[in-house]
């Protein structure tokens, strides 16, 4: 079900880019300003084609490098300090930021959960592509294939929809529980 689009990922990161170049431009703009601005803009931009569009580890690692330059944008803080800062919570003194890959997986669930509300054509596709990958790779549950994916790389995990979020759960640290063609239940933990 992924769309091979060079384009749709070009349009992102020259967005990221553009947004990153607004946010250095306009220093006046008070913090909760500019974090509007990422929120109505950067998140968006990417979290509307992030689950539909396979990423590259490559291109994900530059719109990450643009993403996080915002963010070091918005608190004016040098290009050579740590990422880390920006992602810890609050209690540790951190910004605690939502990145591009907390976007990504969140993206990735609403549209299965959008896929599976009505019985129609996408359903049935994305039916499929879960009975393959389970098949595939001898697994009963998405917990399984969680693990399983886990093990992956970056570009090979990305060859399927379902094994892609479950990679991405895995580089989270959360568990997702759910099946998704018996009793519609989805659950996350850490």
């Amino acid at each position: 079900m992924w769309v091979d689009s060079t384009v749709q990922r070009r349009k992102v990161i020259d967005g990221a880019i553009e947004v990153a170049a607004y946010l250095r431009k306009n220093e006046d703009l008070k913090i909760d300003q500019v974090l509007k601005v990422i929120s109505m803009c950067l998140l968006s931009l990417f979290s509307f084609s992030a689950p539909l569009i396979r990423w590259p580890e490559s291109e994900f690692k530059t719109l990450t490098a643009i993403w996080l330059r915002a963010y070091k944008n918005v608190w004016n803080v040098g290009r050579s300090t740590a990422a880390c800062i920006l992602t810890l919570p609050r209690e540790r003194a951190g910004f605690q930021v939502k990145l591009r890959l907390v976007t990504l997986f969140d993206s990735m669930l609403g549209n299965f959960e959008r896929c599976h509300q009505f019985d129609d054509g996408l359903r049935q596709m994305m039916e499929l592509a879960y009975q393959e990958v389970l098949t595939h790779n001898a697994c009963s549950s998405l917990m399984e294939l969680q693990k399983e994916a886990g093990l992956l790389s970056w570009n090979k995990a990305g060859e399927n929809e379902f094994t892609f979020a479950c990679h991405l759960a895995n580089k989270l640290d959360i568990e997702v529980q759910w099946d998704p063609f018996n009793e519609y239940t989805i659950s996350t933990s850490r």
